[in-house]
Formats: C-alpha cells, sequence, structure tokens
C-alpha cells in the first residue's frame, strides 16, 4: 500500500534488459505462467518529446501480484532505456494504479506530501495520455507511479491472474493476444 495514493495497486512492473532471461528465472522457480506480448509499438511522451517505442512485456503473477516484466526493443530514449542506465541489471520500475482522473490523483497525493511530475505517458492517436508515469519530483530515481485509465484489458489481466492459481506448470510461455481474443465462456 501507498501513504499517498488512496487504491490498490493492480500490478507492480520491473525493467529487465533481457526479458526471456528473466522469464527464465521465474519459469525456474515454479512461478508462471508467463503471457508475453512482444515487439509493440507504443507512442508516447518522454519528458514532453512525442517518441514512438517498441516494448516487449511479459505478465505473470507473484505472492498473488499481477507482475510486468518488461524490456524496450529499440535504443530510442525513454523510461525504460533511462532506468536501465542507472540499473543496468533492471529492477523495479513502477507500481501501477487505476485512475479516471489522472489530475486529481495526482493532487491527491500532493495533498499528502508527495509531488508528482509526468515522466512518461503512452497517448493515443488524439495525443491523450491513457497511462502515465510520475516521478517523484524530490527523488527521481524513487520507484515509479503508473495511473492508468481503466480499459478493455482489464478482464485479461484479472484472468491472468486467476489462471495462475490454478496453474499446472503445463504451457509456460504463453501468447497474451491469444488471451485478449479468447472467445467468452
Amino acid at each position: 500500500m501507498s501513504i499517498y495514493i488512496d487504491a490498490k495497486p493492480y500490478h507492480v512492473a520491473y525493467v529487465v534488459p533481457d526479458i526471456d532471461a528473466a522469464v527464465d528465472r521465474l519459469l525456474a522457480s515454479g512461478i508462471g505462467p508467463a503471457h508475453f506480448i512482444r515487439g509493440t509499438e507504443m507512442a508516447a511522451r518522454f519528458r514532453g518529446e512525442l517518441i514512438r517505442i517498441h516494448v516487449s512485456a511479459a505478465f505473470v503473477v507473484i505472492a498473488g501480484q499481477l507482475t510486468e516484466l518488461v524490456s524496450q526493443d529499440d535504443d530510442r530514449r525513454s523510461t525504460f532505456t533511462e532506468f536501465l542506465d542507472r540499473h543496468p541489471s533492471g529492477g523495479l520500475h513502477h507500481v501501477a494504479y487505476f485512475s479516471n482522473d489522472f489530475e486529481a490523483t495526482v493532487g491527491d497525493a500532493a495533498a499528502r506530501g508527495l509531488h508528482l511530475k509526468p515522466h512518461m505517458e503512452y497517448v493515443d492517436e488524439a495525443g491523450n495520455a491513457f497511462e502515465s508515469y510520475y516521478e517523484p519530483q524530490e527523488n527521481p530515481d524513487a520507484v515509479l507511479l503508473q495511473l492508468a485509465l481503466p480499459s478493455p484489458l482489464d478482464p485479461v489481466y484479472r484472468a491472468i491472474v486467476d489462471i495462475a492459481n490454478h496453474w499446472d506448470g503445463s504451457d509456460p510461455r504463453r501468447d497474451f493476444w491469444a488471451l485478449v481474443n479468447e472467445p467468452a465462456a
């Protein structure tokens, strides 16, 4: 929990230099399965500059918490490359919370003593942010806070937690998009 954000995190994320090696470490310990998204191009604003980056991610459940492993597939300057410059082995990058109003959530955190500034935000075609990373103004190397609008993928994230709770060790590497496209039961 956070003393600054009045919500339960919906995931934690680690930036790693090699997503497959990071997943292999988890699978070797019996943690899985991993649901992969590979090479997705994302439009973002990083420190105010519009960029396009390619990222890969794997979602696993660790100790009941949805956990994202992220690696960037290109070398464009972003939150991920900046983080790996400081922490070459990778590590905890952000904690994510749902928010219907980023400005209000940031204002609430400030009222509680945490002053946040925008770091990087994913944007839609119209330039509107739908996920935003914020860094504490007093400590730019602190764990970032991510605010995300509720999305059509939220049931998929819940399904990944349910799948992990019943996983028997089979099929440890799975395609995230196959789960998205799975017919409703």
